[in-house]
């Protein structure tokens, strides 16, 4: 597990550089957990779209607040998340249980669960918008930032950072760097037992673990698990 206090956050809020340079890809920044609760940047202006680089064409991208419209691309790229998990983390076995568990009485329960965290803090999903439809459909979702609500930060008594994911197609773009700040900056905004934003990341995932500690993240105990 990963953690980081709330002056480092503070610091970092526009840390100018592309950390997804380096090799974007599920096994790397996309699927992971992490722990704080779900609320991000309550001030419009810092979400607005801006334009990045993909090949030799330019991809217009709005990072926003996740809206119930956007539930089917929100479920496509949660399916991707939970099946790099799978692969990227484990053998054969992890990847197969990973991919077994994306049932449509799942994909209900967690829409329903993301639905009542945005209830509760309209921010707390983000999401990134291919305005054009250069990768997606217009309007979709090509990647999203999961942060607990604050009613949550005593698992952790911390912000958690659930999930971060973006499409295959455009990792490296910067886009993941607009989504990690849109976290950041709704962690520092939630009141926390402690001042700190948590986020579980597996050891072998050397890339992961590269792109959080240069948002100033730091190795912070261990987490264990068995079968029920």
């Amino acid at each position: 597990m990963y953690v980081a206090g709330s002056h480092t956050s503070k610091s970092v809020s526009n840390p100018g550089f592309d950390n997804c340079r380096s090799g974007w890809n599920p096994q790397a920044i996309g699927p992971m957990h992490s722990h704080r609760n779900c609320a991000i940047g309550r001030n419009p202006k810092n979400f607005h779209g801006g334009q990045v680089s993909i090949g030799m064409s330019d991809l217009n991208v709005t990072v926003r607040p996740y809206r119930p419209s956007d539930s089917t691309g929100l479920w496509k790229l949660k399916e991707g998340f939970e099946r790099g998990l799978g692969e990227g983390t484990g053998g054969e076995s992890k990847a197969a249980r990973y991919d077994a568990k994306l049932t449509e009485t799942y994909r209900d329960h967690y829409l329903a669960w993301v639905g009542r965290c945005v209830d509760e803090d309209p921010q707390s999903v983000q999401v990134a918008v291919d305005d054009d439809g250069e990768i997606v459909a217009a309007g979709e979702p090509i990647g999203y930032v999961f942060v607990l609500p604050s009613s949550l930060s005593f698992i952790w008594d911390a912000a958690v950072l659930n999930e971060l994911y973006l499409h295959p197609d455009v990792r490296g773009t910067g886009i993941a760097d607009r989504l990690m700040e849109a976290a950041i900056e709704t962690a520092d905004e939630q009141e926390l037992p402690l001042d700190r934003i948590v986020l579980d990341v597996d050891q072998k995932n050397e890339r992961a673990r590269a792109f959080y500690e240069k948002y100033g993240f730091e190795h912070w105990g261990e987490m264990v698990a068995r079968d029920l």
